[in-house]
């Protein structure tokens, strides 16, 4: 007589070997689908944004490419830090990787190249009333020396008031014909 708590287990010892298979089986395809539906959110949280620049931005670039006109200049605008200057070699693999941390999510509001090669002439930044913040004081400071070290001037310009066409025409003028040594490649 078997008690009412007791399995049966007059199966085959086969046919139970294969349903603890298949439950195990079962168990790690729930628990992987688990965690990639953590990792790959269902849907995207991304709106676009009303415009590329801010209107400040919108009106310092008309004012440059009309300055500019009809000069052999090309005018980028929101470009990567890290598209303008990379980390030296010869650093140790952490060390590097710090560097390149530090530039990742950083960007300038302009940079002026070269309309045929892309040469890099330089970074154009426009400080706002949040360039007085103490962080973004901090960050414009590693951005400056950042582009230093790599030989790309840096020219800073007030969103208010504007500068004229021709306060921007001297300022890209009075920049160095041939700026600092730069890495073959991009």
């Amino acid at each position: 007589m078997t008690s009412p708590l007791s399995l049966p287990l007059d199966l085959p010892l086969p046919a139970l070997l294969l349903a603890l298979a298949l439950l195990i089986v079962l168990l790690i395809v729930t628990l992987l689908s688990a965690k990639r539906a953590r990792r790959e959110p269902a849907t995207y949280p991304y709106v676009a944004r009303a415009a590329l620049f801010t209107p400040a931005e919108r009106a310092f670039l008309r004012q440059l490419e009309a300055a500019l006109q009809g000069q052999p200049y090309r005018v980028f605008g929101k470009v990567r830090l890290s598209d303008l200057v990379s980390v030296k070699g010869g650093l140790a693999p952490s060390e590097r990787q710090r560097a390149r941390n530090r530039i990742a999510a950083k960007h300038v509001d302009f940079a002026l190249c070269d309309p045929h090669s892309a040469r890099i002439l330089c970074a154009i930044e426009l400080d706002d009333k949040t360039h007085a913040r103490p962080e973004r004081r901090a960050r414009d400071a590693f951005v400056e020396r950042a582009l230093a070290a790599a030989g790309v001037p840096l020219l800073r310009f007030p969103v208010q008031p504007s500068p004229c066409a021709s306060a921007l025409r001297e300022a890209v003028a009075a920049l160095p014909h041939e700026t600092a040594p730069r890495r073959q490649g991009r």
